[in-house]
């Protein structure tokens, strides 16, 4: 005999073929009996009564994630014990009760991000002590205790990602020693103690970018030893002592940048070989030492743009053979010498804009024949040798806009055949070398477009 079908009731938007919406009332669904994952996605619904899912014993997963729900009654699944998921993500939702869910001891996940929150009762959670992730991102809360999650052992994830926390208290995370993820980012924490943290060795990953934080003792993650990402940029930090990660022996990225910064201690010996992202830009730093950084061979992303400095020795890159992308804009450099990336031979995107350049010599930069973008704008270089880059046939990019060139010999990226934007004012002359002018059709595509601008070099 069939097995005997549950129907769901709630309303859904509906379109007709006029192209008019409207409200209806209907079975939204009908499941089996014995079901265990309900997905409703993106169904355009407005209400649903949950009533019927009390008939589902076996109902682990449910998810009605992105509809329109601006309210939701959870009360029938307090006879859903063995529910271990619950989304309710990219709603409308202003307001939850989850006192159900302190009947569903096995509940696992709880996602309720992207909706419009504006407060959350956790206490209900204190019973669901197998939680393992709980993610209240993107919403309105400008409060939540976490003082049930005390309960909550196996918890590896907590998210509150983008709302308007002022303070928050970790303290009741001392017991969520398996937490591995802790995102805080883009909320208005001012100040934050990380000491709750102390005994966790699982975490990975720590986000609190763009918050309101003067300061912050990291020495908490001096037992964090798989730590892999610190992110604390967009805060308004003056100083920043790292020497507590000195352990953090897989740390790949660290984000510091849009503070205002003008010291960084860094632990010595560092001892970060899998670093490859390390972000430094504005701040107001006006000395740097790279020697500290010989040993991150991973290093793949340097950013030390919008900043005060005016001198760097770059020697040590030589030693980050990874490097993919180096930002040095907008800082006070007159003089730069290039010759330690010769041995970057991996680097693409090279950022010098916005500084006073009285010459660059870019001759190192024939040996990166992986290099696609080059931006020398608003430096005031008077002259400029393009030759090393008929050496790099990936390049595809040269900004020199708002330069003080009167001329400028572009023979050299002929050799360049997938170079597609040249950015250069109109005052400046072209220059062809040659004893004649090339066709537009034989020209790479990034200059064809200036091919009526072309003259032959004396």
């Amino acid at each position: 005999m069939p097995m005997k079908k549950i129907s769901i009731y709630g309303s859904r938007r509906k379109r007709y073929p006029t192209g008019e919406l409207s409200d209806e009332i209907f079975p939204i669904g009908s499941v089996k009996k014995d079901i265990k994952y309900l997905s409703l996605i993106d169904e355009h619904i407005l209400d649903i009564d949950l009533s019927s899912l009390a008939k589902l014993p076996n109902l682990e997963k449910i998810s009605l994630s992105e509809n329109d729900l601006r309210r939701i009654d959870l009360s029938p699944l307090a006879r859903c014990r063995k529910l271990k998921s619950l989304s309710l993500r990219a709603n409308q939702l202003s307001s939850v009760d989850l006192s159900p869910l302190a009947s569903c001891p096995n509940l696992e996940y709880l996602t309720l991000e992207r909706n419009r929150l504006k407060a959350v009762d956790l206490r209900p959670l204190s019973h669901c002590s197998k939680l393992r992730a709980i993610n209240f991102s993107w919403n309105e809360l400008t409060t939540v205790a976490l003082a049930p999650l005390e309960h909550c052992p196996e918890l590896l994830y907590l998210g509150f990602t983008h709302n308007q926390l002022a303070s928050l208290d970790l303290s009741p995370l001392v017991n969520c020693q398996k937490l591995i993820k802790l995102h805080l980012a883009e909320n208005s924490l001012k100040e934050l103690e990380l000491s709750p943290l102390e005994k966790n060795q699982a975490l990975l990953e720590l986000d609190l970018y763009d918050n309101q934080l003067t300061e912050v003792a990291l020495s908490p993650l001096n037992n964090c030893p798989d730590l892999r990402e610190v992110r604390l940029g967009g805060n308004k930090l003056s100083t920043v002592d790292l020497t507590p990660l000195a352990k953090c022996r897989k740390l790949q990225r660290l984000s510091l940048g849009s503070n205002r910064l003008t010291e960084v201690t860094f632990p010595s010996p560092l001892q970060w070989p899998e670093l490859e992202v390390l972000d430094l830009d504005s701040n107001r730093l006006s000395t740097i030492d790279l020697s500290i950084f010989a040993n991150c061979q991973e290093l793949d992303i340097f950013d030390i743009a919008f900043n005060n400095l005016s001198s760097v020795d770059l020697t040590p890159l030589a030693h980050c053979q990874e490097l993919r992308n180096l930002s040095l804009e907008h800082n006070q450099f007159e003089e730069l010498d290039l010759s330690p990336l010769a041995r970057c031979r991996n680097l693409k995107y090279l950022e010098l804009r916005g500084n006073p350049f009285s010459s660059v010599d870019l001759s190192p930069l024939a040996q990166c024949q992986k290099l696609e973008k080059l931006n020398l704008k608003r430096t005031p270089l008077t002259e400029l040798d393009l030759s090393p880059l008929a050496r790099c046939p990936n390049l595809r990019e040269l900004r020199l806009k708002e330069i003080t060139l009167t001329e400028l010999a572009v023979t050299p990226l002929k050799n360049c055949p997938k170079f597609k934007e040249l950015r250069v004012d109109d005052s400046t002359t072209l220059l062809w070398d040659g004893p004649s002018l090339p066709t537009k059709e034989a020209l790479p595509p990034g200059l064809q477009e200036h091919s009526s601008r072309l003259s032959l070099k004396d």
